[in-house]
């Protein structure tokens, strides 16, 4: 009896469970999708005179902030003009490189 006792330890440390083979791949995918999902949530610091492209391909310099990460009132360029709207962090596309 001993002896089967001994075989079936040895059987269940070496034979790998379902979710001992499924867990390790889950996490794989799991932790790509937090990584991404936290870089969606990073907002960029914007600050007052920079230069902005919005998602209308347009470009903006920020020239009031009145709250950092929500609004934001911009003067974009129109042409030869500008124009100054209140936009919101979701309208910008990113930071133009200065």
């Amino acid at each position: 009896m001993e002896r089967n006792k001994c075989c079936c330890v040895v059987f269940a440390l070496r034979a790998k469970t379902t979710q001992q083979q499924v867990l390790p791949s889950f996490l794989k995918d799991f932790s790509k999708f937090r990584i991404t999902e936290s870089m969606k949530s990073v907002k960029t610091i914007i600050r007052q005179y920079d230069k902005v492209i919005l998602k209308t391909r347009e470009e903006a310099t920020i020239v009031e902030i009145y709250e950092h990460g929500v609004t934001y009132e911009a003067d974009i360029r129109d042409g030869d003009d500008y124009r100054t709207e209140l936009i919101c962090q979701d309208d910008i596309l990113s930071l133009r490189d200065q």
